[in-house]
Formats: C-alpha cells, sequence, structure tokens
C-alpha cells in the first residue's frame, strides 16, 4: 500500500544527524511536514534551516517519557497532528559482557531500547487518530550478534521485538507499523565504531559479507518503507534471509570468531581501556 505523503507531518527521533537527519530531509522533499527531536539543538537548527516552515525542531531526551510526551504534544499543537513517526535514536559502546561498566550497558539499552518504546509510547494515540505509520529503526545485529557488543544487540534484538508486537497491536486501530534492520552504514555510529581498536578488530575493515554501504542506500529505503507502509525491511536486500531465518546465521557468524581472534579482541578492549584510564588519571593529577 502506499500513500500520499505530501502535507502530512511526520516526527523523527536522532534527527540532528546520520540516518535521522538524512530521513527527515527526505520526508520533506515529499512535502511532509518534519519534527526533528534530538539533543543537539545546534545539529538539529542546521538540519531544520533550509526545510523553512516545514521543520520544527525539539530538543527532547527520548530516554524520558515525559519529555517525548512533550514533543508529541508540541508537535501536534504546531501542525495539526503526527501521521508518520520514525524511532530513530541510537548509540553504541563496545565493551564484553564480563568487563562492560554497569552503568555503561543501561545507557545503551535506555536510550536504543526504552527510548523506542517511550517514543511509540508517547505517539501511538497521535498517530492512531490519523490511521498512520511508525518505522521502527533496528539493525542487523538484532539477527546476529557479535562478540563485545551483547548491549547493542540485546537493545536491538529487543527493539525489533517491540515493533512486532506493537504491529499486530496498532493494526486494530488502522495503522501500521514498519522495522528496517540495516547492515552497518556509513554514519558517526560507525565512525566511532572504528575509532575503536576493539571496533577495528571486530569487523576487520568491514570487508566480505559485512561491508558498509552508504547511509544514502539506507535513508532511501527508510523513505521507501514509510511510502510503502513496509512491514521489514532489511539493507542491503541480499541480507533479508538472515533477518527472516536468525537462528541458521548465527552459528556461521559465530565460526568467523575463533578463540584465538576473540581473544585478540579483548586484549585490544583491555589495552584501549588501560590507555584512557591512564590518560584520565593524568588530566585528574595535573
Amino acid at each position: 500500500m502506499a500513500w500520499e505523503l505530501k502535507g502530512r507531518t511526520a516526527l523523527v527521533t536522532g534527527a540532528a544527524r546520520g540516518l535521522g537527519a538524512g530521513v527527515a530531509q527526505c520526508l520533506a522533499r515529499q512535502g511532509m511536514n518534519v519534527v526533528l527531536v534530538g539533543l543537539e539543538p545546534e545539529r538539529l537548527a542546521g538540519v531544520a534551516r533550509p526545510l523553512g516552515e516545514q521543520a520544527l525542531v525539539i530538543e527532547a531526551d527520548v530516554t524520558s517519557l515525559e519529555a517525548m510526551t512533550t514533543a508529541v504534544q508540541s508537535a501536534v499543537e504546531h501542525f495539526g497532528g503526527i501521521d508518520v513517526v520514525v524511532a530513530n535514536a541510537g548509540i553504541t559502546a563496545m565493551a564484553p559482557v564480563a568487563e562492560i561498566d554497569p552503568a555503561q550497558f543501561r545507557r545503551v539499552i535506555d536510550v536504543n531500547l526504552m527510548g523506542v518504546f517511550n517514543t511509540l509510547h508517547a505517539s501511538a494515540e497521535a498517530v492512531f487518530s490519523r490511521q498512520g505509520y511508525f518505522l521502527v529503526v533496528s539493525s542487523m545485529a538484532a539477527a546476529v550478534q557479535s562478540p563485545l557488543q551483547g548491549h547493542y544487540c540485546a537493545s536491538k534484538a529487543g527493539v525489533t521485538a517491540l515493533a512486532n508486537c506493537f504491529r499486530l497491536e496498532a493494526r486494530a486501530e488502522g495503522a501500521e507499523v514498519g522495522v528496517i534492520q540495516p547492515t552497518f552504514a556509513a554514519t558517526d555510529l560507525m565512525k566511532f565504531t572504528h575509532s575503536s581498536a576493539a571496533g577495528k578488530a571486530i569487523w576487520n575493515g568491514n570487508r566480505g559479507l559485512w561491508k558498509m554501504v552508504d547511509a544514502e542506500q539506507v535513508i532511501a529505503a527508510m523513505e521507501r518503507a514509510i511510502v510503502k507502509r513496509r512491514r521489514a525491511v532489511a539493507v542491503p536486500r541480499s541480507l533479508r534471509l538472515m533477518t527472516l531465518a536468525p537462528g541458521l546465521f548465527q552459528p556461521l557468524l559465530e565460526r568467523s570468531f575463533p578463540v584465538n581472534r576473540i581473544r585478540a579482541m579483548l586484549a585490544a578492549f583491555r589495552s584501549e581501556t588501560t590507555q584512557q584510564t591512564s590518560q584520565s588519571i593524568g588530566e585528574q593529577t595535573s
């Protein structure tokens, strides 16, 4: 099912950069009003500036249900309603389960999973009233899991499950829910990953099956998902089977991480952590 987007309103979280900023700009070109939600006011303003009156900037933290409820209310008051919600905000980190700072683990879960819940919960009534569409941004990490990313993989698996449950409920209200699972995309999130010695060790430069795709490819897939109200999208499409049958592919993925390679990753993580601690101590005592 395709629908006309012109004149409708979309709320996008994590809209200050990367996929969020890109899809907001695409939707504006389709004639939509866009509500840009995030925590970087200057960046949000930069995204909004060329969009003129089509854009509304709202500084809000997705980990706060109160903040997201207020953001939705402001969007409805400004544009008269919300037709599309793109739950995109997300963060990552590199650390093994046994050694990660519990606060860091909780932060990833809070932003990636609770942030999606807060976004959907706060906007549900507004989108239901227009029989609209929710697009939840998950990841290929929801289908196959890798070392040193237990927090991220768990959050994205939870996001996918949440979207699937919400889809069944939303249909009773005439609305639809889609989930997009992209592989590695060339965004600031991946720049962060590649800035880590552990991240480099895990993905080995993102070659072969895990080759990075252009952010524009993911953004275009997000736009198509919204236009056609799709239930599930994989980027690239060649990995669609992996999202449908993750149990078949997880053992294959694990074979690419032999014990010696895992030990090298852990050594890289520990070395980097030690250096960061030493620098922090030096800064505190200088």
